[in-house]
């Protein structure tokens, strides 16, 4: 399975002189494009919106039905990151973000993502302990503890019972408990229908703490003092 990753990287890196090329065109290309939207769609719906407005105070003074609101008819046009700059080009989080940390000692991670893996659980099953297993590996220090979040609830409750792509990642990370020295907080409680990001973040704080201080950490009675143990 992670043969394809390996393999995508490598298509990756062999496109990316074309890609480039393709991305400079996109650039030199976007400032018109940008514009013809500003006179075409953005400043004529301002002007419609200005008119609806009116119309709605009108409509009230006179205790009518206020009329639908006008609707955009085309999206501002976006510029993407360069292909070579790109968040989720292969390996590009990995060297930016993680790989200048490497050298230095490490206590441990708390790992928070999944979203986006949604409808891929038994991919998932498999990246997620590959990714922990590569982390150890590349510090060499020993099985530092890894402790992340299942993920939380999001959108509106189904109404009928069905498949979902957010289960299957929860239960690919259920199942990666069964790699050593790793802990998992629940938060199918905490999560909001319209926002991707809980806004509860006390509480999961508060379970990922009760995690390490299981696993990690005891807690000396009649002290604040955290000491650390070494333990299964």
């Amino acid at each position: 399975m992670l043969q394809w990753y390996a393999e995508k990287t490598e298509q990756t890196i062999n496109n990316m002189p074309a890609l480039q090329l393709k991305y400079e065109k996109e650039k030199a290309d976007y400032p018109a494009q940008l514009e013809q939207w500003q006179e075409t769609v953005n400043k004529p719906w301002e002007a419609a919106v200005k008119a609806w407005e009116q119309d709605c105070e009108n409509a009230k003074k006179i205790q009518k039905p206020l009329p639908a609101k006008p609707t955009m008819v085309s999206k501002k046009p976006e510029l993407g990151a360069a292909p070579d700059k790109f968040q989720l080009t292969p390996t590009t989080l990995f060297n930016a973000m993680i790989r200048p940390l490497i050298p230095y000692a490490i206590e441990g991670v708390i790992w928070y993502q999944g979203e986006n893996n949604g409808g891929k659980g038994q991919e998932y099953s498999v990246l997620f302990p590959a990714l922990i297993g590569d982390w150890r590996a590349q510090w060499g220090q020993g099985d530092f503890p890894f402790f992340f979040c299942q993920l939380a609830n999001f959108k509106a409750r189904a109404t009928e019972p069905g498949n979902s792509g957010w289960a299957e990642i929860r239960e690919a990370q259920r199942l990666t408990l069964s790699v050593s020295n790793t802990g998992m907080a629940v938060l199918i409680d905490l999560g909001e229908e319209d926002d991707i990001h809980p806004l509860n973040k006390k509480d999961v704080g508060d379970r990922l703490a009760k995690i390490a201080l299981a696993k990690t950490f005891c807690l000396v009675e009649g002290d604040s003092t955290l000491v650390q143990f070494i333990g299964p």
